[in-house]
């Protein structure tokens, strides 16, 4: 029994470990940068709106407060840059994972809106940027820009960064839908739908450590270099991870040169 087990089962389990080693080695990587125009795409419709709500809670602070009430009492209250935020031990815990949990359904929202020809996923993305530049706004108007950089920072580079690839999964599930090219529609969506997949399952690990980081780092109050350090930081890694672990092997970039888009 032993002896058939192992012919059996012997293999399984090592081939498992490779593939996920190899998923977060190369191939979410390569994912990320499969569909540059697409990438850009969804972090400008992050970004943008970010630097609009920035400039529209700067200047019109009232209004801009309405469209993020919660925000107004977080970033403008004025406290010592690294002081503890008060929440205890014990609640950190369900707070990451409150956060994380959150994180991950708007990066599956993200994904599933591809099927409304990308209307939802272009919602969540703009949406998610202005209420970032909202929160910046505010902070700098009130003059507590450290503040923003504590609550913020730490897990918010890499949080946007996550949404923006998930909104990258959105828009190539809504490209197969609309225009699937010579394949049929199905066989694209059906291909497309696998990759988009792949992406969301990478980004929610990485949710996981953002939700991680604003759990339990952003309450500690570490001071504003070390709140700085973690946020580009952890920017930093993701991006350079998906420069230099995302680029095409020779035989995948031959192949894909006559793959239909």
């Amino acid at each position: 029994m032993t002896q058939a087990h192992t012919i059996v089962y012997g293999e399984t389990e090592p081939a498992i470990k490779r593939g996920v080693v190899s998923f977060f080695t190369h191939r979410f990587w390569q994912l990320v940068r499969d569909r540059p125009r697409t990438l850009m795409l969804a972090v400008l419709l992050v970004l943008i709106p970010a630097l609009l709500g920035a400039l529209w809670a700067w200047v019109d602070p009232g209004q801009a407060s309405l469209f993020a009430p919660g925000a107004i009492q977080a970033v403008t209250l004025h406290r010592a840059h690294g002081a503890n935020l008060g929440i205890p031990t014990a609640q950190q815990s369900a707070f990451a994972s409150t956060i994380f949990t959150h994180n991950i359904l708007v990066a599956l929202l993200a994904f599933a809106g591809g099927l409304t020809g990308g209307l939802l996923t272009a919602y969540l993305l703009i949406t998610n940027g202005l209420l970032l530049g909202v929160f910046a706004g505010l902070a700098i108007g009130a003059g507590t820009e450290s503040v923003f950089v504590q609550l913020v920072i730490p897990h918010g580079l890499l949080e946007m960064s996550c949404i923006a690839v998930s909104g990258t999964a959105g828009f190539r599930l809504a490209r197969a839908l609309i225009d699937p090219g010579p394949r049929t529609r199905a066989a694209a969506v059906s291909s497309e739908a696998t990759a988009a997949l792949e992406l969301v399952a990478g980004v929610a690990v990485c949710l996981v450590v953002a939700g991680s980081v604003e759990g339990f780092v952003t309450p500690s109050g570490l001071g504003l270099g070390l709140d700085l350090l973690i946020g580009f930081g952890l920017f930093c890694i993701f991006w350079g991870l998906v420069l230099l672990r995302g680029a095409p092997s020779p035989s995948s970039a031959d192949s894909a040169e006559h793959s239909p888009r």
